[in-house]
C-alpha cells in the first residue's frame, strides 16, 4: 500500500489504549501482566523532558550535555472506569466502593496506543514503565447549556532498569515498517519473561525417613510468591497439624514449623496446593511424604 506524503502526514486521532501492570522492574527481568484496554480515550499528549546540562567555558557556552529524561504523559477520557481507576493507582475496590488510603503506591505500568495520519496511514506507540496519578475532578450543576467535564489522566514514563528502554515507536508509512510487529503491539510488552515457577527444594526431602520429631519443613520457589495452600497434614487422619509459616524476605522460602513436635513413628505428608508466583504463574499440585523417626 502507498501513502500520499509518506513518513510526514500529521497525526489526527487517537485510538486503542491499553495497558499493563509492570510486576518486576529490575536489572535482570521486565516483566508484564495482563492487558487491559482503556475505553472512551479522546486524546493522548506525550512531551518529552530532556536532561541537558550547558558548560561555559571562556565566558561562552563550549558544551552542552544530553541526558536521558522523562516522558510526560496525559490521557484524556470521556470517563475513566472505576477498575481501571484502581487498578493503576494502587487502590482497592471492597463492595462496589474505591477506597483511597495513605499507603497506596501506583504500580509501575506500560501503555500503547495507535494514532491515525491524516494520509490514512497509522502511528504505533508504546510507552515501557511510569507511573500515572490521581486526576482532578471538575463538576458543575446542569443549567440550560450542559457542559460535560472530562477526565486527564497524567503520568511520568521513563527508561526501564533492564536495558534503558524507555519507548518504542512505529509508522506504517515508513520504509522500515514491518507488519509482523503488529501481531504483539497489544497484547504483550517484550522484556524478559520469568522463569517457570518450580519447587527448587524440600527439607525434609519426599520419602525421607527418620526425620526429627523437632524438625521444621522447609519449602525454597524459585520465584517470589503471591499466594498459596500449603499446609502440613498428618498422613494417617489427614488432619491439618497446627503450625507457623513464615516467609523470608524474599518471599522464596517457606519455613513450617509444628506448634509442637511431631509423634515418632508418623507419617506427615506436605499438600502443595495453590502455590502462584508474583507473576499469575501457578505451580502444579503436589503431595511430599516424610516419616518422623521411630
Amino acid at each position: 500500500m502507498s501513502f500520499k506524503n509518506a513518513g510526514t502526514s500529521p497525526v489526527t486521532g487517537v485510538q486503542q489504549v491499553v495497558y499493563w501492570i509492570m510486576s518486576e522492574n529490575t536489572n535482570d527481568a521486565a516483566t508484564y501482566g495482563t492487558v487491559y484496554s482503556l475505553p472512551g480515550v479522546m486524546s493522548a499528549k506525550i512531551t518529552h523532558k530532556s536532561d541537558s546540562q550547558m558548560i561555559s567555558a571562556e565566558d561562552q557556552i563550549d558544551e552542552v550535555i544530553y541526558g536521558q529524561g522523562t516522558d510526560s504523559a496525559e490521557i484524556q477520557q470521556k470517563n475513566i472506569p472505576l477498575d481501571d481507576l484502581a487498578r493503576i493507582l494502587g487502590h482497592t475496590i471492597t463492595n462496589g466502593i474505591m477506597v483511597r488510603s495513605k499507603d497506596d503506591l501506583a504500580p509501575e505500568v506500560a501503555f500503547a496506543f495507535r494514532s491515525k495520519k491524516s494520509n490514512g496511514a497509522i502511528e504505533y506507540d508504546k510507552y515501557l514503565c511510569g507511573r500515572f496519578e490521581e486526576p482532578d475532578k471538575e463538576a458543575d450543576s446542569d443549567g440550560e447549556k450542559v457542559t460535560p467535564k472530562f477526565k486527564t489522566i497524567k503520568g511520568s514514563f521513563y527508561p526501564r532498569k533492564l536495558d534503558g528502554y524507555s519507548s518504542k515507536q512505529m509508522e506504517s508509512d515508513s520504509t522500515t515498517y514491518n507488519a509482523d510487529n503488529l501481531t504483539s503491539w497489544f497484547t504483550t510488552v517484550d522484556g524478559v519473561a520469568p522463569d517457570a515457577i518450580a519447587l527448587s527444594s524440600i527439607v525434609p526431602e519426599s520419602a525421607a525417613t527418620g526425620v526429627l520429631a523437632s524438625a521444621n519443613v522447609v519449602l525454597t520457589f524459585n520465584n517470589k510468591i503471591a499466594s498459596h495452600s500449603i499446609e502440613l497434614v498428618d498422613d494417617v487422619t489427614d488432619a491439618i497439624v497446627p503450625s507457623t509459616k513464615t516467609w523470608d524476605s524474599t518471599e522464596k522460602i517457606l519455613t513450617i514449623n509444628p506448634t509442637s513436635d511431631m509423634t515418632a513413628g508418623d507419617k506427615h505428608a506436605v499438600a502443595i496446593f495453590g502455590v502462584t508466583d508474583v507473576y499469575g504463574q501457578e505451580l502444579a499440585h503436589a503431595l511430599s511424604y516424610f516419616t518422623v523417626a521411630s
